[in-house]
């Protein structure tokens, strides 16, 4: 979170020097702008406090998404693979890995990995679908339709 906070400093402290610099250039009074010498009215400030609401909005948006998508499981193909995993609780997980030909239950908790157990045989993956679960949902929703066809 102390990203999160160092973003929103930095961006706050980008939309002061830009509004600072934009009051003090030169000719800034024509065409309606507020120059140096210019007051500058509550619009101005009411279109600046909109500008950093939103930017402040975009980057907790931003780092929701990333909290929340940010840790979608990764096919590698590298010696240590993650099979599949069961949220337990709002922060911790069981997640089945192999490694090589063992297949390991381990407990991920925020500062905590332990291992649960080793298996003596491994699960038996489902076969490769190439047709994937979009189908399997589409058969499902033909079966459904059929049935509710028939009656």
């Amino acid at each position: 979170m102390n990203s999160a906070r160092a973003m929103l400093v930095a961006s706050f402290v980008l939309i002061v020097d830009l509004g600072t610099a934009y009051a003090q250039a030169p000719g800034g009074g024509a065409e309606g702008r507020p120059g140096p010498s210019d007051p500058v009215g509550a619009a101005q400030y009411l279109q600046v406090l909109v500008g950093l609401m939103l930017v402040v909005v975009l980057i907790f948006a931003v780092a929701w998404f990333m909290r929340r998508f940010g840790h979608l499981p990764s096919g590698g193909q590298g010696a240590v693979r993650m099979i599949g995993g069961l949220s337990m609780g709002q922060r911790e997980r069981i997640v089945l890995l192999q490694v090589g030909e063992t297949q390991l239950l381990v407990g991920v908790a925020p500062g905590c990995l332990r291992t649960l157990h080793v298996l003596d045989q491994p699960v038996a993956l489902p076969a490769a679908d190439t047709r994937g679960r979009a189908d399997s949902f589409s058969e499902r929703l033909q079966t459904a339709l059929k049935r509710g066809a028939k009656s």
